[in-house]
């Protein structure tokens, strides 16, 4: 079933293909540059995967080490895994403690090669710190902070890649108009949501960067890495607060187990109350290539969507410019 807010655009996809039919598909097969001659990008995370896509002017070969339902903060690498970030031409990855277990076969990589931890480029000032740890490393749930990244990846690309300078160029001020246009999305739809139920609780700690950039109440029942545990304590309270301020709904998430959330939402019926369990959001990976949620953007927008119908909310429509690629 097609998501309510991509409904409206399929007259304008319909005649983006008319388009793209009449003037040929674009560069064909022959002018791609062979295999063996694009720059071999590997990203750890599948987000950076299609940020690193936004950018390609063809010249790229991007794979991600990390598939859809994968959570990076418990991935360890296999020996295929390494052997790709030993070809790689330039590695890309989170940072900030995000994959754990990589961290110091990543800093061992970067002495060797190009290598950006695309996280740590953001000004310190705007980085959260983690309740046990000294960094949340999720700060693609900030769209501005995704905007930022973007930047940084692009004049990484122009410096091994400096033919394709100016597609880098427009490319990237493409997608980062795009990323506007979705900031704004989220703060109009957001703002439709009571304040008291302004209140997101989720299966782990990953949307606090959200929370800050949309006004939003941000619990995670596990902590920031989903190697930490759900204290008893901690759910019941949690079950308390959903009680006492009527929150309607509370939401997994694809990389995490559900068990957490579902003690969660049993503790609350033993005190009498109801809540629901909303629409699983995304926040460690994507969803698969084949489906809107497989984009940063698209991810971002069924999220939004989940989050706003399911605390009461009222959709804003969305921009054309906001078309997922699939």
């Amino acid at each position: 079933m097609l998501k309510p807010y991509f409904l409206f655009i399929l007259p304008v996809l319909a005649m983006l293909a008319v388009g793209f039919l009449a003037f040929g598909g674009g560069r064909t097969h022959a002018e791609e540059p062979a295999l063996h001659e694009k720059i071999y990008v590997v990203t750890t995370t599948s987000h950076l995967a299609d940020m690193a896509e936004n950018l390609n002017p063809g010249s790229l070969r991007i794979e991600s080490l990390m598939g859809p339902g994968v959570d990076p903060h418990l991935f360890k690498p296999t020996s295929s895994d390494i052997a790709k970030l030993k070809d790689a031409d330039i590695i890309l990855y989170s940072g900030l403690h995000l994959e754990g277990k990589m961290q110091e076969l990543l800093q061992t990589m970067a002495k060797e090669k190009p290598a950006l931890a695309v996280g740590e480029t953001i000004d310190q000032g705007h980085v959260l710190a983690g309740e046990n740890s000294p960094y949340d490393p999720h700060f693609w749930m900030d769209v501005t902070l995704w905007q930022h990244g973007v930047e940084q990846v692009a004049a990484l690309f122009k410096e091994q890649d400096p033919r394709h300078s100016a597609i880098y160029d427009a490319k990237s001020e493409d997608y980062r108009y795009k990323l506007a246009e979705l900031d704004s999305y989220i703060r109009s739809s957001i703002s439709s949501i009571q304040d008291k139920r302004k209140v997101l609780i989720t299966a782990h700690d990953a949307f606090r960067y959200f929370g800050r950039a949309y006004g939003m109440n941000v619990v995670g029942i596990q902590g920031l890495s989903t190697e930490s545990e759900a204290g008893l304590r901690h759910i019941q309270d949690l079950a308390t607060m959903i009680t006492d301020q009527d929150i309607p709904t509370v939401f997994t998430e694809t990389s995490i187990p559900k068990r957490n959330v579902e003690a969660l939402q049993e503790h609350v019926s033993h005190e009498g109350g109801r809540v629901q369990l909303g629409e699983t959001l995304y926040s460690d990976s994507l969803g698969p290539k084949d489906q809107i949620e497989g984009t940063y953007i698209g991810m971002m927008m069924h999220n939004t969507q989940a989050i706003v119908q399911g605390l009461g909310g009222t959709m804003t429509a969305a921009s054309t410019a906001l078309i997922p690629v699939l």
